[in-house]
């Protein structure tokens, strides 16, 4: 069988898409180990400091706690070490309690809790006030019950009480101090307790002030995560607290911390939830750096291609419609441009045309020589192709067989022997044909 050249068919692919996947393959590539690559570098580094972040803002709203409870404390120490406060305790005068614990007071320092013991623990002046309703209420039962587990005592001892208490009412900032005389000399008269309530008020005064969305809620609350539970409890104004900080997919991070009341047990769970502005700029920051990646990446495709389109892929393409006219007859030779190796390759094209054209005009001549000598020779003449089929035959072979050319052609030639002879010379001719071996025998023309 003859071998076929494949050529450009409706399922072919061209040099310039398959150079165009390429390039597009390649440059994809590329984009994903960037992208991959910035992925892993750059979103632990603004995970962790959106971390520090969160911790920071969790740090600024206890530290403000702290800052308010020692507030608190040194207005309780101002009132506690004051000779008037220290008669007051031991005579309970009318004139004290007019001129100093009016409503007023309340209004003026922000208090919610202000009570006023005596050296035997008890109560002198206790009362409770509305600061958004502007009046006073009962005060809390449960209170005087926790400054009778020791409270009191280690305060009218001297030692300086100031934290939270969890009460049924909210979380109290409380401050308690020994009464004593204005050159805080004893012995101690009793007890001054100052309270401010850690209620919704204060908690958006902090948030304003700090820029946190910080909130508290008790130990027990359904809201508080399971991890917060094995965290150190810390009562504001110790060391740095022990966090946890809980990212909730890609827009909230939060951040969760134990508080201990004022006898350091774990009473409340301080929460800040905060939006995630450094994941946000970060993957738009990705975006930016992948689209500008895109844009460069198609940027050098479209250079790339039209380069390879005008040195090499157009003068293929010219190449390509050369070869075709010369197979159509329209040209010699293809043209040969240029110094490169497409031009070496055409400039081998045309050697190679040359070549065939010497050949055939000598393949002509030979022919020419072949049939004259056929046509002049006495004996019989006979070609056939490859198959065994007759394709030529002189003119002493047709006076021969008395069978004229086309009447010969193919398996024609056959008719011409005998009958007794045809089918085995039919079947050993073409056997020698197919096996490429010689053949001969003697045989009778009808």
């Amino acid at each position: 069988m003859r071998d076929r050249v494949a050529g450009h068919g409706p399922g072919a692919v061209t040099l310039r898409s398959k150079t165009l996947l390429i390039i597009g393959l390649v440059m994809t590539g590329l984009l994903s180990m960037v992208f991959v690559a910035s992925r892993a570098l750059m979103d632990p580094h603004f995970d962790d400091l959106e971390r520090r972040d969160a911790e920071d803002a969790m740090h600024r709203a206890l530290g403000m706690i702290d800052y308010q409870t020692r507030q608190l404390d040194r207005t309780c120490v101002d009132w506690a070490s004051w000779d008037d406060t220290y008669a007051f305790a031991a005579d309970g005068n009318a004139e004290y309690a007019l001129a100093n614990l009016s409503d007023e007071t309340f209004q003026n320092l922000d208090l919610n809790i202000r009570a006023i013991y005596d050296a035997g623990l008890t109560p002198v002046s206790a009362a409770a006030y509305d600061l958004i309703g502007q009046r006073q209420v009962p005060f809390p039962a449960l209170l005087h019950q926790k400054f009778g587990d020791g409270l009191l005592a280690r305060a009218l001892a001297g030692e300086p009480m100031r934290g939270i208490l969890v009460l049924p009412e909210g979380s109290l900032m409380l401050a308690a101090r020994p009464i004593l005389d204005s050159a805080h000399g004893g012995p101690a008269h009793g007890v001054f307790v100052f309270g401010r309530y850690l209620d919704a008020v204060e908690l958006a005064n902090i948030n304003a002030l700090m820029q946190v969305n910080f909130r508290v809620y008790d130990i027990a609350s359904p809201l508080a995560p399971a991890g917060v539970m094995h965290l150190e409890s810390n009562t504001p104004g110790e060391a740095a607290p022990q966090l946890l900080v809980i990212v909730d997919g890609n827009e909230r991070i939060s951040t969760y911390a134990m508080m201990s009341d004022i006898s350091g047990r774990p009473a409340l769970v301080a929460h800040n939830s905060a939006s995630r502005p450094v994941h946000a700029r970060s993957q738009t920051m990705l975006r930016y750096v992948v689209g500008a990646l895109v844009a460069a990446g198609l940027a050098f495709g479209l250079v790339t291609n039209l380069l390879l389109s005008r040195t090499v892929l157009n003068r293929l393409s010219r190449l390509s419609r050369d070869l075709t006219a010369v197979t159509a007859g329209t040209m010699s030779r293809v043209n040969a441009d240029g110094r490169d190796e497409v031009a070496q390759v055409s400039h081998s094209i045309n050697r190679t045309l040359a070549a065939l054209d010497e050949s055939k005009a000598g393949l002509a001549g030979s022919e020419a020589k072949f049939r004259t000598m056929a046509e002049c020779a006495p004996l019989g003449i006979f070609l056939t192709d490859s198959d065994g089929d007759c394709i030529f035959v002189n003119k002493a072979y047709q006076d021969i067989s008395g069978y004229g050319l086309e009447a010969v052609r193919g398996s024609g030639w056959s008719n011409s022997v005998h009958e007794e002879d045809r089918r085995k010379v039919f079947g050993d001719w073409y056997n020698a044909a197919k096996t490429r071996s010689s053949f001969k025998s003697c045989l009778l023309y009808t």
